[in-house]
């Protein structure tokens, strides 16, 4: 193998494309996102695809001719927030790591959208009371099929463990097999 298939390149989020549960789509989570008067939040605890999804589910929105916005805030200057208040009434803000902001900011942000007419959907650990979109999380099976895609071959017989080990955290799973791939051995 020339390349590791866990390398970042190939696992960051949008490197692969969200897993819907069966009879989901991405379409149908914009539907209701849509449906609920473009308001909603997206919780998950980490590594269960809430940046992956947020990121396919702006390309719906951009596909319907919608105007959407996603922040990460991970990587993005939290003082610029102010600025994000001059988006135009119609558009959409997606704001990813919603839990990363002060209470104060949070509630500025979601009163703030909904007086003006633009839409929120947001991604945490916790609900911040808005309407749930997704809940995300990450079974065995989903698991499988993600590293069979990565790989193009069956996963490793330890895949179930290293799921449990890090409590369902899709993120520290890839982390661990590419350690496996590398031959390292992680402490």
């Amino acid at each position: 193998m020339s390349s590791n298939p866990f390398s970042t390149k190939f696992i960051r989020p949008g490197a692969i494309a969200y897993q819907c549960a069966p009879g989901k789509s991405i379409a149908y989570y914009a539907d209701c996102f849509l449906s609920n008067g473009r308001r909603g939040q997206v919780v998950g605890p980490h590594g269960t695809g809430k940046s992956t999804f947020v990121i396919a589910f702006q390309k719906e929105l951009a596909t319907r001719g919608l105007d959407a916005h996603l922040i990460t805030l991970h990587s993005f200057d939290k003082s610029e927030l102010n600025n994000l208040l001059t988006l135009k009434p119609g558009s959409i803000l997606i704001l990813d790591g919603f839990e990363q902001l002060p209470f104060w900011r949070r509630f500025k942000i979601i009163h703030s959208t909904l007086w003006r007419n633009i839409g929120l959907l947001t991604t945490s650990h916790v609900s911040f009371g808005l309407p749930t979109l997704l809940e995300t999380s990450v079974d065995l099976e989903t698991t499988q099929n993600l590293v069979r895609t990565l790989t193009g071959s069956e996963p490793p017989e330890n895949l179930e463990s290293l799921l449990t080990k890090h409590n369902g955290n899709l993120r520290e799973v890839f982390f661990d097999l590419y350690d496996e791939c590398e031959g390292i051995k992680r402490q």
